[in-house]
């Protein structure tokens, strides 16, 4: 637990209530990478802080919208840049997927989507680029991984419907998103998994670039936007 708060600036510490993490630990990246890697049994990688808030903020649990905080301290292992297992959302109608709202709170994150054909094989993969205090939508009906291919613990911080669970069965049934990000002198390079039958290139934008149903605000973050007008994030559910 140590490791995980020693990762958190204080500001982050001093605004929000954190419940215990749930920790992945190096075992569950086991054949999700491009290389095997040891089991690493107990070794954490990353920290989840679930439904954290600022004390008296009762607001989120009245609107049925989740803000959690993940910790990645950086590492690469087997030459990949170290990453969260990836999932994909429920649905929430019969077309439509839960969409999910990120910001970078500390550190540089690049954030993989991929949207996948009817039989699961790749469609369209996404990499985002974002940096401290930027933010970045997840869309509908697309999977996603998180990257840290920085030199610094990555903090971020996410806004999702309360009640869904992730899905890891697509991902995990491919070994792994379609792509995976290698470090390759001080940048990275992506590799394409070979178990996708499609290949298809990816494309490259920075948090800037990316659209969202809400504005860049600068010097507010998300946390502030959902309590000034909670009601423009229904998209959310």
């Amino acid at each position: 637990m140590a490791s995980a708060v020693d990762g958190i600036n204080s500001l982050v510490l001093e605004r929000f209530e954190l419940c215990d993490p749930q920790i992945r630990f190096q075992e569950a990246l086991q054949g999700l990478t491009l290389y095997p890697i040891a089991a690493g049994e107990g070794v954490p990688i990353y920290y989840m802080f679930r439904d954290s808030r600022k004390k008296g903020a009762s607001v989120w649990k009245e609107k049925g919208i989740r803000y959690d905080i993940t910790v990645i301290p950086p590492q690469v292992l087997q030459g990949e840049y170290i990453k969260t297992i990836g999932h994909f959302h429920p649905h929430k109608n019969d077309q439509e997927t839960y969409s999910e709202y990120y910001e970078v709170l500390q550190g540089k994150a690049l954030f993989l989507f991929q949207k996948n054909t009817p039989d699961q094989d790749v469609e369209e993969v996404v990499f985002v680029y974002a940096e401290s205090g930027e933010k970045v939508f997840v869309p509908s009906n697309y999977g996603h991984v998180t990257i840290n291919p920085g030199d610094e613990t990555l903090i971020i911080c996410n806004l999702v419907e309360t009640h869904f669970t992730s899905d890891y069965t697509a991902i995990q049934e491919k070994q792994g998103a379609a792509y995976f990000c290698v470090k390759e002198g001080k940048g990275e390079t992506f590799i394409p998994n070979p178990n996708y039958k499609n290949l298809v290139i990816p494309k490259i934008y920075q948090a800037s670039q990316w659209p969202g149903p809400i504005p860049a605000t600068t010097g507010k973050d998300l946390y502030d936007l959902f309590l000034e007008a909670p009601d423009r994030f229904e998209f959310l559910k």
